[in-house]
């Protein structure tokens, strides 16, 4: 218990978003890195596409002067926000951040004009985590994904005719939450 208490959650005002810079790409690409096994060289090629996209941003949360999360948002659709790719650093994990970092932003989004927000979420565990939040399911919708695998011993280009790849496929189900 001190030590859960030591921790303090912190409060919706204690939680400070910006939204991040070209400057930022490698600490966001560590970020997923701790949490999920990716590329961080293709991950920061996708964190920079996504920065360099006018309708899509990606917001990172500080407590104390210190990053604790990153969520992408995506503000194409005028009618709605969608946030997708929330992700902890893994020293962040365990704090009591979560919800009140999903409250935050919620909440900075509505007061910059958005009127709806949909949350991407692709599994199960997290879709009833932000049901535990007040967020309910409004659709639930199918789509393929793609896993490529490049052979390691051949070297690796940007053209992708180029590349020998063997594509895995495999059925992936997402679900949509509003609050």
């Amino acid at each position: 218990y001190a030590k859960r208490k030591a921790h303090a959650n912190p409060r919706v005002q204690d939680v400070l978003w910006r939204q991040a810079t070209l400057s930022d790409i490698a600490l966001i690409a560590a970020i997923e890195k701790d949490n999920f096994n990716l590329q961080a060289l293709a991950y920061e090629t996708h964190v920079q596409n996504t920065l360099e996209h006018p309708h899509k941003t990606i917001w990172m949360a500080s407590i104390n002067d210190r990053v604790v999360a990153k969520i992408h948002v995506d503000t194409e659709d005028p009618k709605k926000t969608v946030l997708y790719d929330f992700c902890i650093p893994l020293e962040a994990h365990d704090k009591g951040y979560e919800g009140i970092l999903v409250q935050s932003i919620a909440g900075l989004l509505f007061e910059q004009s958005s009127k709806k927000i949909l949350v991407d979420v692709t599994d199960e565990y997290d879709l009833h985590w932000y049901k535990r939040l007040g967020f309910k399911c409004v659709g639930v919708y199918e789509h393929w994904r793609l896993r490529a695998y490049v052979n390691p011993m051949k070297e690796r280009v940007k053209q992708l005719d180029s590349m020998l790849l063997n594509f895995n496929c495999y059925k992936m189900q997402d679900q949509a939450s509003m609050i």
